[in-house]
């Protein structure tokens, strides 16, 4: 490979990064791969597997890699979401 084709891919490369990076993108532009969903949620392979197999969790597979929606992934943080109530609710619903 000559240098300025290097040059050129590494280049396209840093543009597709810093897209992929910036601050200001929505969620449904940002698509996480394996290692960054489990990083983000600070989960096991295999939790994400389960999730994946229970329909909890979208992803995509074009061909053999798994890639994440960030919307599908913050979507599915509030359908499973535990609200926990107050410390006195709590006390008084042992009482009942």
């Amino acid at each position: 490979m000559k240098s300025e084709e290097f040059q050129l891919i590494m280049k396209r490369l840093e543009a597709i990064e810093e897209k992929a990076t910036r601050p200001d993108q929505k969620p449904e532009d940002i698509w996480w791969d394996h290692q960054q969903l489990t990083k983000f949620l600070n989960i096991s392979k295999r939790t994400a597997q389960n999730y994946r197999d229970r329909g909890w969790l979208k992803f995509t597979m074009p061909g053999s890699k798994i890639w994440y929606n960030k919307a599908d992934v913050l979507q599915f943080l509030r359908d499973h979401a535990v609200i926990i109530k107050g410390s006195s609710d709590v006390s008084n619903s042992k009482r009942s």
